[in-house]
């Protein structure tokens, strides 16, 4: 769902490809990154980027390892997933 502060409103918008719960999230260049978290499966690789201007989700390329419980940051166009394991992985997008 998106927030409108102007209109103090929650608007539906396009579901995650994968449902998962507790992913590491971020935005690069107007774009949201959903990054592992964990479905019935257990934790998982993969990466999902929202567009919002087209409302869409797309698979990008999995982490090399399934995380979950961990922090996504967004640092000069780059994400880093850091935690749950003793490695830090970064992505380009």
């Amino acid at each position: 769902e998106a927030y409108d502060p102007s209109s103090n409103t929650w608007t539906t918008k396009a579901s995650l490809t994968t449902p998962r719960y507790g992913p590491g999230v971020a935005a690069v260049n107007g774009i949201l990154y959903a990054v592992g978290g964990y479905n019935n499966s257990g934790s998982l690789a993969t990466v999902e980027a929202y567009d919002p201007a087209a409302n869409t989700w797309t698979m990008k390329a999995s982490m090399a390892a399934a995380r979950s419980g961990f922090a996504v940051v967004a640092i000069n166009g780059m994400l880093y997933a850091v935690g749950n394991l003793a490695t830090v992985e970064a992505y380009q997008p």
